[in-house]
């Protein structure tokens, strides 16, 4: 999976070595394009940009399929997964947006706002052990509670 900021540089480094391996060796025949998947048969690939239009995801739909993989899941929802593993991880929803390459954070939240109910409890419970004189492990760079 890719994330791009709007002006098409990738910011999902953890993956660009894999890709760039695999974009080495693989070109869409239909459009041109690099690749990020491909099936043996040389039928299921994925496009970098799947909206290229180059009807690739339906190529890898029947890829997944018989390679087992849940045919309900398509190749967008990876993008909602990653929103919400970086969620639950606690990623600062800023930074989110910014990896999503959406133009506000206010949109994140309100596309990605219902995977966050629990960060309010997880900030409660922070400032809560700021307010004791506890450290937690995000309380390092906090101010001093007077």
């Amino acid at each position: 999976m890719v994330c791009c900021l709007p002006d098409g540089r990738p910011v999902c480094h953890a993956v660009d070595d894999a890709l760039r391996r695999i974009q080495d060796q693989r070109v869409c025949p239909e459009c041109g394009k690099t690749t990020v998947f491909w099936a043996k048969d040389k039928r299921g690939w994925v496009c970098r940009k799947p909206q290229g239009g180059c009807g690739a995801a339906f190529a890898a739909d029947d890829a997944r399929v018989k390679h087992g993989v849940a045919p309900r899941i398509g190749f967008h929802d990876l993008r909602h997964s990653h929103v919400n593993i970086l969620a639950a991880v606690g990623a600062n929803p800023k930074a989110i947006s910014e990896r999503l390459g959406h133009a506000s954070v206010g949109f994140t939240l309100q596309t990605y706002g219902h995977v966050l109910p629990h960060q309010q409890r997880n900030d409660a419970a922070r400032i809560d052990a700021l307010f004791r004189g506890e450290r937690t492990p995000d309380s390092s760079s906090a101010p001093e509670a007077a």
